[in-house]
């Protein structure tokens, strides 16, 4: 048996346990299109999620319920960050606005572009999106002032992700290519190859010295992040990923691919540890801060809140 058919038979096999322990999963409604992003408050059991009905919610995973519904944009929202305080949101939609949230609503950005991905520096201080056209803007949070603009390679950027110590800037997008920058010149720093189709999602592991890519190609791929050197290839996904990410440990990654099929991953063995096919394309997913609750949007509108067998907490 190849290392593939073992990863896809582990896989098969969880899925169907993941079937009996379906009580461990919720179904949160609200939105009445596809959940296209969604994030986690930094430091509870608040998330918010952006739609294509043109609304961003505000949830309480543990009690289920939206405790607000935002409808400043008027178009698909496609992005949504939460800052590392926990007081200040964005979101941003297809024609380019970006919104951030605190106790008032001020457009940082409004350019005819579609924003694929925001994202904060983990100091809270910049704020980061990247667009259609493939510029990536940084803005200095207090006072949305544009601090930094730079085009990659010129195709459109569906992904990006601050490094821990915020030095560092990852994107990636159509062309397959994954580049790091530097966060305050925009110099590149690494440029890795390897993945044959659209890469859909960047993350750095909470060490910074790996970083994770989930792509149309079906696999991920584990990097290190001081050389670019590509160390890891994960195959058992046969549909296009839309997310990948660390859990809090930095020891397991979670990736969903659209079929709806959602994987754990033990980072150093590179072996399955769990999954669970959910009913409807998945768009979107991200971890809880307390690294046992996973949160996935659908194509269908329903937000699912997942938690992770009891062997895995």
């Amino acid at each position: 048996m190849s290392r593939l058919e073992a990863i896809l038979s582990v896989l098969a096999a969880s899925i169907a346990i993941s079937a009996v322990g379906a009580h461990e999963i919720r179904e949160l409604k609200g939105h009445l299109a596809p959940v296209y992003a969604v994030a986690f408050h930094p430091k509870d059991a608040r998330l918010i999620t952006g739609s294509f009905d043109g609304s961003v919610r505000f949830w309480n995973a543990a009690t289920g319920r939206c405790e607000n519904a935002v409808r400043g944009h008027g178009v698909k929202v496609t992005a949504v960050a939460m800052a590392p305080d926990g007081e200040t949101a964005a979101a941003a939609d297809v024609e380019g606005m970006i919104v951030r949230r605190d106790d008032s609503a001020a457009v940082v950005q409004s350019e005819g572009k579609c924003v694929y991905a925001l994202a904060y520096s983990p100091d809270g201080r910049w704020l980061a999106a990247c667009s259609e056209d493939g510029c990536v803007k940084i803005w200095d949070g207090s006072d949305n002032r544009l601090c930094q603009s730079f085009s990659p390679n010129g195709g459109a950027l569906y992904s990006l992700a601050f490094s821990p110590d915020g030095n560092r800037v990852a994107t990636a997008g159509l062309d397959g290519t994954i580049t790091i920058h530097d966060h305050f010149s925009g110099e590149v720093l690494h440029t890795l190859t390897g993945h044959t189709e659209a890469v859909y999602s960047v993350s750095f592991a909470p060490d910074g010295r790996s970083l994770a890519s989930g792509s149309g190609d079906g696999t991920i791929r584990l990097w290190d992040a001081d050389t670019g050197k590509e160390t890891t290839c994960l195959a058992g996904h046969s549909d296009a990923i839309y997310h990948v990410s660390f859990d809090p440990t930095g020891q397991r990654l979670l990736s969903a691919e659209t079929s709806g099929l959602v994987v754990l991953w033990d980072r150093n063995s590179g072996e399955p540890q769990h999954s669970h096919r959910f009913p409807c394309r998945i768009l979107c997913a991200a971890f809880a801060p307390d690294g046992q609750h996973i949160a996935a949007g659908s194509d269908k509108g329903p937000l699912y809140l997942m938690e992770l067998p009891k062997h895995l907490r």
